[in-house]
């Protein structure tokens, strides 16, 4: 008999739902390689066929006057469970592969979206990490390269990170803040 792909029913999962979260975003979390510093990268969920394809961009260490090292994940995106389930991999068998899940927000503050990812580092160790993450939506008067301008690291103190991503990122456990934290 021929095997079925495992995860054939999660993908795309509810269709209609996760149409809602089509779109660019600007993703921030934090890493063990950035002590004290926000990565902010950017993601882009785009649907083809029914299916919803994802794919991140991130340059989070550039050194001031060196060439910008990119990272980029491609991915698929589904909607189970009122969660939002994202797993990306960077091409290449030592890429990184991460997976995120994230928790809607009440329909009307929708610009930030909470949750946690777990991925596996491209270099230099390997090591699987956990993190808070926050995906802003950007303004559909954004362009790619704006997004992709913004990608890199900033001090967890900055304000260009709206106050509660930041409270977010910097709590300990991993609860989702109540609907009605201020934003």
């Amino acid at each position: 008999p021929q095997m079925r792909y495992p995860l054939a029913d999660a993908f795309p999962g509810d269709g209609k739902a996760i149409r809602a979260f089509l779109g660019a975003y600007q993703v921030y979390y934090r890493s063990p390689a950035a002590p004290g510093k926000f990565v902010v990268a950017s993601a882009f969920l785009d649907e083809v066929a029914g299916t919803v394809y994802s794919r991140t961009m991130e340059s989070p260490f550039g050194q001031k006057g060196s060439r910008r090292q990119w990272t980029r994940g491609n991915g698929k995106a589904t909607y189970l469970s009122d969660r939002l389930f994202i797993v990306d991999h960077e091409r290449g068998a030592s890429g990184s592969l991460t997976t995120t899940i994230l928790t809607p927000p009440h329909r009307y503050r929708n610009e930030l979206i909470f949750g946690e990812m777990l991925f596996l580092a491209s270099y230099p160790r390997r090591q699987p990490t956990a993190s808070r993450t926050v995906w802003k939506r950007v303004p559909a008067t954004w362009s790619a390269r704006d997004l992709l301008k913004a990608c890199g690291s900033v001090s967890d103190r900055s304000l260009s990170v709206p106050p509660a991503a930041r409270r977010y990122l910097l709590e300990q456990g991993s609860a989702i803040p109540p609907i009605n934290a201020e934003q």
